[in-house]
């Protein structure tokens, strides 16, 4: 609903074990900057011919990794001009 909102209350929740994300390792692999703010590109070996596990980015999951979606310091406050909702579609 339309409204102010803490955005640690939105983004942060305590209630869950710490989480591990799924990951696949890659060795031998070429990163190359972008430019002028343009995405990099990620070179993997010729050979590769595995599977890459994939995960979806909720916070929990990138705190594994010492991030967050959102900068979660509390006195952030998130103005919601609209009515909305998150919704998530899995695919099996």
């Amino acid at each position: 609903m339309p409204g102010k909102y803490n955005l640690q209350d939105m983004v942060c929740f305590n209630d869950l074990p710490a989480l591990k994300p799924k990951f696949t390792e890659i060795k031998n692999i070429t990163w190359v900057s972008g430019r002028s703010q343009k995405a990099g590109t990620i070179f993997f070996p010729i050979d590769f011919k595995e599977t890459l596990d994939v995960e979806f980015a909720t916070n929990e999951l990138l705190g594994y990794y010492g991030c967050s979606i959102a900068n979660t310091r509390k006195d952030d406050v998130v103005v919601v001009d609209m009515r909305h909702a998150i919704q998530v579609n899995f695919c099996i």
